[in-house]
């Protein structure tokens, strides 16, 4: 679980810690290594075979979604630091409707 913020397309992990940034078509990067790790895409997050990972409040389409709990309070944003260099993302995958594997994107702390 992690929070989208607004500015920037950046996604963070619940103790504040940067895993991802979005570009304006929706490719998801590494912030690590800056590598194409995904997509996001009408409230869905995908990996780079089209598997949905992860999915947010007005995620529509796509797999049943699973029965969420009551989400912790959001932590207050950390100072932005400077995002890492893109690499050349993958041809966007055929969008599927069954789940992938959440390590397929590659964020591991």
């Amino acid at each position: 679980m992690g929070w989208l913020h607004d500015h920037g397309g950046i996604v963070t992990y619940p103790n504040n810690r940067w895993a991802l940034f979005a570009g304006d078509d929706g490719a998801l990067h590494s912030w690590r290594s800056g590598a194409h790790v995904g997509w996001i895409h009408d409230g869905w997050v995908m990996n780079t075979h089209g598997r949905h990972v992860a999915f947010m409040d007005r995620a529509s389409g796509g797999p049943v979604m699973p029965v969420r709990h009551v989400a912790p309070v959001r932590p207050v944003t950390p100072v932005r630091p400077v995002r890492p260099v893109r690499s050349v993302r993958n041809i966007r995958s055929v969008r599927s409707l069954s789940w992938g594997d959440l390590s397929e994107l590659d964020v591991a702390e």
